[in-house]
């Protein structure tokens, strides 16, 4: 019986399986299984699937027609045999201490329901992009949720008790999106939800995912999930919807990036979107802050040491 199964659903992501599979077989803690979910990919998933379980029998590979993120994490669950479930997402890269770190803190804190930690969020070619600090305490956590700021806990880094997870009913099938919200909020009322001080998880962005695609529909779940967690605890109805910020198009995800790397130190990849950026969006606005990735990127370069997390990035990254 392992001790901690990773929890993971794939759609056509041939391109970046691999890569997330290696990453937790290169963790220092190594009693894990890994639950993952072909959910209907169409593309050469399910051979890298195959490969991969038929090369270590700690992957359990599961398939079904395409039903989507919340199902297929249901699924995966189901078969899942640990007492600590992890999450993790295609193309996200867990650092090789994660589940270690994680389990250590669910195996000394008995009344703690989940652990997240901070994340790194990076490009679809790899390019560091920024740093996603999370709140450390509870009250920080779980506050900050119920006051409709969902995010507190980055979903791909979360690892919960399997006990706490059953004892809410898992995820609920009404959340096709914002089902970490729903659940988070769920657990934060028969326990303790807590974030590790490091970051553990690379996070992969990117324009085509579900947060950019199916925002509208993101903001309107996470709304019911406040309602009916506020209902549940005797609390008035919320103000305002939950804060989500909604692109209108590409090259508002791209800005957003760029404004990100700059402010986290990483001038360089700030450089390389605003190139990309200027040829959808030219403009002054863009050519300035072009410009200024530009400068920022030389004074990096002949002057300024990076700070540790970001040498850390760029040397996870090469």
């Amino acid at each position: 019986m392992p001790r901690i199964s990773v929890l993971m659903s794939v759609f056509n992501d041939e391109a970046h399986l691999r890569a997330t599979v290696e990453s937790l077989r290169a963790q220092t803690f190594e009693d894990w299984e890994l639950v993952l979910v072909d959910d209907g990919s169409t593309d050469g998933t399910p051979r890298v699937l195959a490969d991969l379980a038929e090369r270590d029998p700690r992957i359990v590979a599961l398939r079904h027609a395409n039903q989507g993120l919340t199902l297929s994490l249901g699924v995966a669950a189901a078969a899942a045999r640990g007492l600590y479930l992890a999450r993790l997402d295609s193309g996200d890269q867990a650092e090789p201490e994660r589940l270690a770190r994680q389990k250590a803190a669910l195996d000394e804190q008995p009344d703690l329901a989940a652990v997240g930690s901070h994340v790194l969020f990076v490009t679809p070619e790899g390019w560091p992009v920024n740093f996603y600090r999370c709140p450390l305490t509870h009250e920080e956590i779980d506050g900050g949720h119920i006051a409709g700021l969902p995010g507190q806990m980055a979903h791909a880094g979360l690892m919960l008790r399997r006990s706490s997870f059953d004892r809410i009913g898992g995820y609920c099938a009404d959340f096709a999106v914002a089902q970490d919200y729903d659940l988070l909020l769920r657990l934060a009322e028969i326990g303790q939800l807590g974030n590790l001080d490091r970051v553990l998880t690379r996070c992969s962005l990117s324009l085509a995912g579900v947060s950019s695609r199916r925002r509208g529909e993101q903001v309107r779940l996470a709304a019911l999930a406040l309602s009916r967690a506020r209902a549940r605890r005797g609390l008035p109805a919320a103000d305002s919807q939950p804060r989500l910020w909604t692109p209108e198009r590409e090259e508002d995800l791209l800005e957003k990036w760029m404004r990100e790397a700059l402010v986290s130190g990483f001038p360089v990849t700030a450089r390389r979107l605003g190139w990309r950026l200027l040829r959808q969006r030219p403009g002054h606005g863009t050519v300035r802050l072009l410009a200024r990735a530009m400068v920022e990127a030389c004074r990096t370069a002949l002057h300024r040491r990076p700070t540790r997390e970001a040498r850390d990035a760029e040397g996870w990254h090469a």
